[in-house]
């Protein structure tokens, strides 16, 4: 079987990297072993961390510059 990336898993992928779900178990919700979801989705293994912290600090920052705290 060969397995072709989509935009609804690069999502979930991302998503659940963020959230702090291992590989493996995301794997298994989308359908694919530890080592192809590593293969097929690097980017978002790489930056989903990132992205969602950064996120975070963002909407932070913007409370506290609205005296929101």
């Amino acid at each position: 079987m060969t397995y072709t990336p989509n935009d609804k898993d690069r999502a979930t992928v991302e998503a659940m990297v963020s959230y702090g779900i291992p590989h493996e178990d995301i794997g298994k919700v989308i359908g694919i072993d530890d080592k192809s979801m590593r293969k097929y989705y690097r980017h978002e293994i790489d930056t989903a961390s990132a992205k969602a912290n950064s996120q975070v600090a963002q909407r932070l920052y913007k409370k506290c510059m609205n005296d929101d705290t």
